[in-house]
């Protein structure tokens, strides 16, 4: 029951990863049964939740009896069958549970864009305000979901900070200068500058390769302020260029 009050939901293997145990394919059932305040989650039983209070008083014994090594121990156990098992979500929340910084990263780089596109915004924001800026900083996969999120939130300065910060310790990586000149584009953008979004865009979209979803987004922009200024074909370009990537992507 320790070990196990770490998850917010339990099944048998899950619960065998944590324990060590062979046996809680019947357990699990078997204190269900008891009243051992365990609430099936499922007809088939086979996800099953501890009541709330109770999963607190656990949580509060384990820490008390094993200490908290011991338990970020266990969240970085439950992190690493949760990742096996297709689940990032909770494998991302078990591994900053741990303080397990670099694995959390490493998990947020696999499924940030993803999470992106489906409009998760306030989960990325949850993820990337728990994790130490450096550790962002070392996974450039993760510069434009964290810059997105602070442009949209309204936190233009802490924006500006972050390119500033990132632009400082990667040096000669073209890639990464392409996507630094893009959101630059973005922020003048969003300050209203509009001539000097449109310069950077126009130098971005060259050195931005057609794989590079930044892309999408840069093309839309640009496509707005020829919209805006009546060069309807050059938008309409822009448009396309934008819509057909990222459609194919899902976004």
């Amino acid at each position: 029951l320790l070990r196990t009050s770490v998850l917010e939901t339990l099944t048998a293997p899950l619960c065998a990863a944590l324990t060590g145990r062979t046996d809680s394919d019947t357990l699990l059932p078997a204190l269900e049964r008891a009243n051992l305040l365990l609430v099936p989650l499922d007809d088939s039983r086979q996800w099953y939740r501890y009541e709330h209070l109770f999963s607190d008083l656990l949580r509060h014994e384990l820490t008390r009896a094993a200490g908290e090594q011991a338990v970020a121990d266990l969240h970085r156990r439950a992190s690493a069958w949760y990742k096996t098992n297709g689940f990032p979500r909770e494998a991302i929340d078990h591994a900053l549970a741990a303080r397990d910084w670099e694995a959390a990263g490493d998990l947020l780089v696999e499924v940030a864009a993803r999470y992106a596109h489906a409009g998760e915004v306030a989960t990325l924001g949850t993820w990337f305000d728990a994790l130490p800026e450096e550790v962002l900083l070392a996974r450039p996969p993760l510069f434009c979901e964290c810059f997105a999120r602070l442009v949209l939130t309204g936190r233009l300065e802490q924006a500006e900070a972050f390119v500033d910060r990132m632009e400082s310790i990667w040096v000669e990586d073209p890639e990464l200068d392409a996507r630094i000149i893009a959101v630059r584009s973005q922020l003048a953008s969003f300050r209203g500058d509009v001539a000097r979004s449109m310069q950077l865009a126009q130098k971005a979209l060259p050195l931005l390769s057609a794989s590079d979803e930044l892309r999408n987004s840069v093309s839309f922009g640009l496509g707005w302020v020829y919209w805006v200024l009546g060069r309807f074909e050059q938008a309409e370009m822009l448009f396309w260029d934008a819509y057909r990537p990222a459609t194919g992507a899902g976004d």
